[in-house]
């Protein structure tokens, strides 16, 4: 379809607050900011007609998809949890029906 989906993982350095406790008390007796490599997932969209690429959110998806007001109007009466879950489906749904020609020179 129009509409690519793909994700990625890349690691990130992070601030990460770390206590120290006392074995006896129990009680904190040092803070400290230390960084931590931290493996973070990005979710993105390709669309292929304009090639730019976009987080795979709600709203971006929206955007694109424009051109098929049925879809949108299903998307936008989703409740917060319901969209979370169904968002990628919507876009298979969306892939199916507005489909991408690529041509080659053969």
């Amino acid at each position: 379809g129009k509409i690519c989906y793909f994700r990625y993982e890349n690691l990130e350095s992070r601030s990460i607050p770390m206590v120290a406790y006392n074995p006896a008390t129990g009680k904190p007796f040092r803070e400290a900011v230390v960084q931590r490599n931290v493996l973070v997932t990005y979710e993105k969209m390709l669309h292929f007609e304009s090639g730019e690429i976009r987080d795979f959110t709600v709203e971006n998806f929206l955007a694109w998809i424009q051109d098929d007001p049925e879809l949108t109007a299903s998307v936008r009466e989703l409740g917060p949890d319901e969209i979370l879950e169904k968002l990628f489906k919507c876009l298979l749904i969306y892939d199916d029906r507005n489909l991408a020609y690529i041509y080659t020179n053969n």
